[in-house]
């Protein structure tokens, strides 16, 4: 029997991804150094060490780019692109649902407390979990199972009582990692790419079908 659900944040909830990759590669583009779309698309969904910054400044070293004038001028892209950004389609009605429905609500996330908090109460959101879990909280990040193994501790839940909501491979990894039902929703940055097995659903959107539906899907197979 399902007794919560676990949502992804970024690319799931807010489309912040497609915002942040579409940032990136006009910096790139504004200083005629190649994207490199696929090193970038690795990191999605979890950490790594590299510097989109650093990569751009060793590969045109005869700009003598400065790390934080590079960083001022892609976080104004973004911004341009991002302040009119809203829920993904389905995400609010399925937060309802599983309210109506007596879930536990949780999220889990590889970003940061003071990126994802503020952003929850933009959309109206934060009070509809009951546990957020952020990098903040632990040693290691997606596709490593902590984060949701954080959760699932807090709801005294076992995994295979649980669906996670992911958009990424490495969110994905994580989830299945940690035993959990794992639903994936790719958004337009994550949709081509390669999802591990043991995926249970793939939608295009949380509006594709009816949370109360889904679940009992999941719960015949």
């Amino acid at each position: 029997m399902i007794k919560a659900v676990v949502f992804d944040f970024d690319g799931l909830i807010l489309d912040t991804e497609t915002c942040e990759i579409e940032s990136y590669r006009q910096l790139y583009a504004v200083h005629g150094v190649a994207f490199p779309e696929e090193v970038y698309l690795r990191r999605i969904g979890g950490r790594d060490s590299f510097d989109p910054y650093e990569d751009m400044r060793s590969r045109a070293a005869h700009l003598h780019l400065e790390h934080a004038a590079l960083k001022d001028m892609r976080r104004g892209l973004f911004e341009e692109r991002f302040r009119s950004e809203q829920a993904r389609e389905g995400v609010a009605e399925y937060l309802e649902e599983a309210e109506r429905l007596g879930l536990r609500i949780g999220l889990a996330s590889s970003s940061t407390q003071d990126w994802v908090v503020p952003l929850l109460a933009r959309l109206g959101l934060r009070e509809r979990f009951e546990c957020v879990r952020t990098f903040d909280y632990a040693k290691r990040a997606k596709p490593d199972p902590e984060l949701y193994q954080l959760v699932l501790a807090e709801f005294g839940v076992r995994p295979e009582e649980a669906v996670a909501f992911e958009d990424s491979p490495n969110g994905s990894l994580a989830a299945v990692r940690a035993g959990m039902h794992c639903v994936i929703v790719p958004n337009p940055t994550t949709a081509g790419m390669e999802f591990p097995s043991g995926i249970r659903r793939r939608l295009a959107s949380m509006a594709d079908i009816p949370l109360d539906r889904l679940i009992r899907e999941i719960e015949s197979e």
